[in-house]
């Protein structure tokens, strides 16, 4: 065996073991790879068995699965439940505040006409109480915190899964190039055999018999008809191992992109529970308390009756002419918490809930601009990298 001849492999290779942990989890996410795939690769590749059975079968096997592996990522990326169930949450803090306001507004008179009963009446049937409304938000948050612990629990066995067929794309890509030394070896032979036939035909001389320089001549074609054909199985042994390696570092690249992804993503689950279970109190809390502000303003519009009518009948008594019994009574049954305090309060409430949709609204546009400029360093990122594809590749090793 020359120096440059490699030892023959057999079917069962590293890339089969990569790959049987690929499909060993494809089985487990019930999404099985079917029997048997016609990839359009594994007839050109077969052409290249003749250097190597076992590396063959290695590299034709890995090609047999990669549809269907990219196709199960294809799959999974468009079968994730993505929506905007915030906008759910923030339409319902909207409407608490706004309807907490009317209310208030609509007692400001001191009763409720017919027009607001229904007004009522049609936010409870629409829209619900404020109470249910914030046991809504709270079953939305849980609902997409539970929806994005289940992705990132199945995207993290497809990546994994994903990361073993990779490997096994790198171990068809060793062997590929092995394949294109053997056949480097073998097409150098062919070339020095049609070299000699050549020469051979060329030393016969116009003396020569015709049978003879014709048998020369017929080997020399065959040798030529070989050496091309060996140059061909030379190109494809070389597409094959290049373009495999190419597929594996773009295809670095992008996963990394991809785990990076996964990784903000778990981490913002991770503070969106953690964020929940210690402010479950607090929001509680913000419920009580926008209940009970309705019914302070109810306690302390019947007060003001209850203070009002106090007054009247004093003021009847004042007319009898009894001052002193007259201010005694106004000292202890006079007017204590006023109208205006409780508007004053409300405003706060309402005050301080403007003021938060603005910093609200400037935190969004931080994050648009934010996202824009990721955008750019990444499309930056991309024609770098692009640049160093179209780089002049070096020379083939020997």
């Amino acid at each position: 065996m020359s120096e440059n001849t490699l030892p023959a492999t057999p079917a069962a290779t590293a890339p089969i073991t990569y790959l049987d942990r690929a499909m060993a989890t494809l089985r487990s996410l019930g999404l099985a790879a079917p029997q048997d795939n016609n990839a359009p690769a594994i007839a050109l590749v077969s052409q290249l068995s003749t250097l190597d059975q076992g590396r063959v079968v290695a590299i034709a096997r890995v090609l047999q699965q990669s549809g269907h592996f990219n196709a199960v990522m294809r799959d999974e990326i468009s079968s994730a439940k993505v929506s905007d169930r915030y906008t759910e949450i923030v339409r319902a803090f909207d409407s608490i505040r706004d309807d907490a306001s009317t209310m208030i507004e609509q007692v400001r008179d001191g009763r409720i006409d017919m027009g607001e009963r229904l007004q009522n009446l049609w936010m409870k049937v629409t829209r619900g109480d404020i109470p249910s409304r914030f046991e809504k938000i709270r079953r939305t948050f849980l609902e997409v915190s539970r929806d994005s612990a289940e992705q990132l629990q199945r995207e993290s066995r497809v990546l994994e899964m994903y990361g073993d067929f990779r490997l096994s794309i790198k171990d068809a890509e060793v062997q590929a190039h092995e394949l294109l030394k053997l056949q480097e070896q073998r097409l150098a032979e062919a070339r020095e055999t049609l070299k000699q036939a050549q020469q051979r035909v060329e030393s016969a001389g116009p003396a020569a018999d015709a049978a003879d320089t014709g048998r020369l001549v017929m080997a020399r074609d065959e040798a030529l008809r070989s050496s091309q054909a060996e140059e061909s199985r030379y190109q494809l042994a070389k597409d094959l191992a290049e373009n495999l390696q190419v597929n594996y570092a773009t295809s670095e690249a992008i996963m990394l992109r991809v785990h990076q992804s996964h990784e903000v993503k778990r981490r913002v689950n991770e503070r969106s529970v953690v964020f929940f279970s210690t402010n479950e109190t607090s929001f509680t809390a913000l419920n009580l308390a926008f209940t009970t502000q309705m019914g302070l303003h109810e306690s302390t519009q019947a007060l003001n009756a209850m203070t009002e009518g106090t007054s009247k009948g004093l003021e009847a008594v004042a007319n009898i002419g009894d001052e002193v019994l007259h201010e005694g009574l106004k000292a202890g049954y006079g007017a204590t918490i006023g109208v205006d305090s409780v508007r004053r309060l409300v405003d706060a409430v309402v005050r301080f809930q403007e003021t938060s949709l603005q910093e609200i609204d400037q935190l969004r546009s931080q994050a648009t601009r934010d996202s824009a400029e990721i955008a750019e360093y990444v499309e930056q990122g991309k024609q770098r990298f692009a640049a160093l594809l179209q780089a002049p590749p070096s020379p083939e090793p020997r």
